[in-house]
């Protein structure tokens, strides 16, 4: 049918979109390629995909083309039978993030788009409940890559955070813990971090009784992690982010106190502009460990060099 076309469409511009936003962040100026290449003859083909770079600007406005396009055409949240399915709330959250990160940020659009989004999704009561592997396409997730196991389709990424035998990827860092510590953050710790004797030499972790590993990712042996892409907890502190540039700290703060509430922590205030966004940064840092988030946080908010 022409709606169920116009959805394939919509979909398939939200992944070149999401594609292009990680490229642009990543290297900046690049090839913009929105046409099929020319592949009539290998001559063609190769001079078909000789394309210049083109201008950070240029790249975001066909960002923000493809998902406008999206938004009007995927599914309607919470609509589809799983999250992996693109739907407009996945949509609203990547505009969100272009206009969080685009040259000349646009804060009322990032407030915008969140506002788009947070009313159709709810925090799961519990921390655990995202990472047992028992409560998949629960209420909080947006975008969710599902995993049914190594007989249909398997995720073999937790069997390179966790297990014997060779030392694996994506250490925690020694800063990490100790702001888990020092922020008391028990439940997101002890949800994110394991600590198990390998018995392995690392010149970073003396102890080889106690070597950490990623634990969000809990399940190496069968394929059945499922992976958050966006979850509500990531806009709802962008959206606090856009509150503070609007001179709103009163309301960042209160988006901040709902995410550490789920997790037992004590409510947090801000006197000042900086000191609000210290305490987001911090938040989202320890909430989206491991997410995929941290190291573009540092760069669009300017601190990955200090850090």
């Amino acid at each position: 049918s022409a709606a169920r076309k116009s959805q394939m469409l919509g979909e398939a511009r939200f992944m070149r979109a999401f594609t292009y936003f990680d490229l642009v962040r990543l290297f900046g100026p690049v090839p913009i390629m929105l046409k099929p290449v020319d592949q009539t003859n290998s001559e063609n083909l190769i001079k078909s995909t000789l394309i210049p770079q083109s201008s950070v600007d240029s790249v975001y406005d066909a960002i923000l083309n493809d998902l406008w396009f999206a938004k009007a055409n995927v599914a309607n949240d919470n609509v589809p039978p799983n999250k992996m399915i693109v739907t407009k709330g996945a949509a609203n959250s990547i505009l969100a993030k272009v206009y969080a990160t685009i040259p000349t940020q646009n804060w009322d659009s990032v407030a915008y788009y969140c506002d788009q989004v947070i009313p159709n999704y709810s925090l799961v009561p519990n921390f655990t409940y995202l990472w047992d592997n028992n409560h998949k396409n629960n209420s909080e997730a947006i975008w969710e890559f599902n995993y049914q196991g190594y007989n249909v389709i398997g995720n073999w990424i937790p069997s390179q955070f966790i297990g014997s035998g060779w030392k694996k990827f994506e250490t925690p860092s020694n800063d990490l813990v100790d702001t888990f510590k020092t922020e008391n953050d028990s439940i997101r710790f002890e949800n994110s971090i394991a600590f198990i004797d390998y018995g392995w030499d690392d010149p970073y972790w003396k102890n080889k009784s106690s070597y950490p590993i990623i634990s969000k990712y809990n399940e190496p042996n069968n394929g059945t992690n499922d992976f958050y892409q966006i979850r509500l907890a990531d806009i709802l502190l962008l959206k606090a982010e856009a509150l503070v540039q609007k001179s709103d700290l009163a309301g960042a703060m209160e988006l901040v106190n709902q995410v550490r509430a789920r997790v037992k922590l004590a409510p947090e205030s801000a006197s000042s502009a900086t000191d609000a966004n210290n305490i987001i940064a911090t938040e989202r840092r320890l909430e989206l460990a491991f997410e995929g988030q941290r190291w573009f946080d540092l760069v669009r908010t300017g601190k990955a060099i200090q850090v």
